[in-house]
This record gives structure tokens, sequence and C-alpha cells, in this order.
């Protein structure tokens, strides 16, 4: 998952996954490779849905399930719940990068720019190498026509100088 090889973590985790079921860890491997896999289908997120959902029931303060649960809900176009699982990941650990960035990435499902500029800052702030946060905030300032997205994208540049996402829009 780490290495973004998300084909492979679900060989992985499917097969970790018939082995012992009740294992918690192996079920959040499962259902994140799902979650993240490339052209995902609305089953296989509402399967990585009640993945973590049972997760969360199990494990109430796993902040990991939490977020990616609210990525599910995102997904499935429900902003409301979405919401509300990335702010319970948040009650309980205000550093949550991932969270801040969930946040911002809902924020611009809804068109608020400002607030998803907001969370994106806070996102940087609470791990200054977030490439990810960086990146969309040199977008979003790029698409403003703001000149600071030039210092947002030479930041991110510093950080992942080979991606093609960022060379592009740079």
């Amino acid at each position: 998952l780490k290495e973004y090889r998300f084909y492979d973590a679900l060989i992985d985790g499917a097969r970790a996954f018939r082995l012992d079921s009740n294992n918690l860890k192996v079920r959040m491997l499962y259902a994140e490779a799902l979650n993240n896999k490339e052209n995902r289908s609305v089953e296989e997120v509402a399967n990585a849905q009640r993945h973590f959902t049972y997760i969360v029931v199990n494990e109430p303060k796993n902040t990991d399930a939490l977020v990616s649960l609210a990525s599910t809900y995102r997904y499935l176009q429900d902003s409301e719940n979405a919401f509300k699982y990335v702010n319970q990941a948040l009650q309980i650990d205000v550093k949550k990068r991932e969270a801040y960035a969930l946040k911002g990435s809902l924020y611009m499902d809804l068109k608020n720019y400002d607030l998803a500029k907001s969370s994106y800052i806070t996102a940087t702030q609470q791990d200054p190498e977030f490439y990810e946060a960086w990146l969309h905030l040199a977008i979003l300032y790029h698409k403003e026509n703001n000149p600071i997205c030039l210092e947002y994208y030479q930041t991110a540049y510093e950080l992942q100088p080979k991606d093609g996402e960022l060379l592009y829009s740079w």
C-alpha cells in the first residue's frame, strides 16, 4: 500500500482475509486495497466501507479506519457522513494530516475553495513533507492565478521532483 501497488495489496489482503477474517489488521489491509484500487467499482467501495465500519465498531479510536471510512462515503457522494467520520478522527487525533487532506477534498467537492485551502494548509502544518497537500494548494492557487502557487509548486517539487502531475501543472 505504501508503494501504491494496490493490485498486489489486494491479492495479498484478500488471501490474508480468507485465512484470518477476525484479524482487524488484515481486514484493514484488505479494505484499504479495495478502497484505493484503480477503477474500483461502487460495489468494491461498499465492501470496503463494510470492513471499515466493522473495524470502527471494534476499535472506535482507530483514526486510520475512521478516515478510510470517511473516504468511502466521499466516493459514494455522501459528504454528510464523510464529514462525520473525518471529524470523529480529528476529535481523537487533532494532528491527523490525512483527515485534514480529506476535508480539503470534501470542501473541493462542495466548491468551497477557501475551506479547502485552509484544510490543506493545516495538513502541511501537521506534516511539512506531506506532498499531496502541497500539490493541492499549488493547483488551487494556480486556478485563481495567484502567484503564490509558484511557492507551493516549488515546495511540492522539492518533495517529489519526478512526479508527472506536478511537472505538468507547474
